[in-house]
């Protein structure tokens, strides 16, 4: 009895592989990056401020999200250790100190005006000269640039935009800046152009990080300051006295 040969089973359809899936984290990162600022401003609005804060080491692109940051919410505690043993109660703050210098870092870090400025504290009234020196800063008149007999100056709180050309202040011998708001640049052409200075003195400088400082007449140099300060004197043949300062937080 002869046998049918065997049928051959069709050939099996290869599968082909299913295309990679992206990972979830990836595609979260990818997603927050594409967000506007404004959107991101929302988000960070949620959070405590100091968690708000430590956004701005993820890329180059935070530390200016968090600086224009139009609403800041501040509490007792804002500032306080992570480790700190508050047990969640917002109205206690660790120390004062650390809390000023944290506050003041913020403000200066800042890159666009503030909107919304909430102070939520349960006791107000105990708290209530840590703002001591807040006060409203007005951009110094463009007359004093250009005065040219003017030997002594002391500016307190005022904020220093330093026109294109300036015509006067070679005759300055003394000049105390304190609470001054100014930008590296401001600062620096602002100090140059005093070259008859003998004196300088700079308390608590604010934005200005870089000190910059050429005085061919200069004698003393005094500089206090609540944060670090990168202090360079290029040109200062006559200087003799020079003290340097920095308040501690802790």
């Amino acid at each position: 009895m002869e046998q049918e040969p065997a049928r051959t089973s069709p050939a099996m359809k290869r599968a082909r592989p299913s295309p990679p899936q992206a990972h979830h984290a990836a595609d979260a990162e990818d997603r927050l990056s594409a967000l506007d600022d404004a959107t991101l401003h929302a988000i960070l609005a949620r959070v405590p401020l100091r968690d708000a804060a430590a956004t701005t080491a993820l890329s180059r692109r935070w530390p200016r999200v968090f600086a224009t940051l139009p609403r800041l919410l501040l509490r007792a505690a804002t500032f306080n250790r992570r480790d700190f043993p508050d047990e969640g109660n917002e109205d206690y703050c660790e120390d004062t100190m650390p809390w000023m210098g944290a506050l003041r870092r913020v403000l200066d870090a800042r890159a666009a005006p503030v909107a919304a400025f909430e102070i939520d504290f349960k006791y107000m009234g105990l708290y209530d000269d840590w703002f001591f020196g807040y006060t409203e800063c007005y951009d110094l008149p463009s007359p004093v640039y250009s005065c040219k007999t003017l030997t002594s100056l002391y500016l307190f709180n005022w904020r220093l935009r330093v026109p294109g050309r300036i015509t006067g202040l070679r005759a300055l011998r003394s000049l105390r800046l304190h609470g001054v708001t100014a930008t590296d640049d401001d600062l620096r052409r602002f100090i140059s152009r005093c070259s008859a200075m003998e004196h300088l003195e700079i308390f608590n400088i604010h934005k200005a990080r870089n000190i910059v400082i050429r005085a061919p007449c200069l004698e003393t140099l005094l500089i206090y300051s609540y944060r670090p300060l990168c202090v360079s004197v290029k040109k200062a043949p006559r200087l003799d006295k020079v003290r340097l300062k920095q308040y501690s937080n802790n």
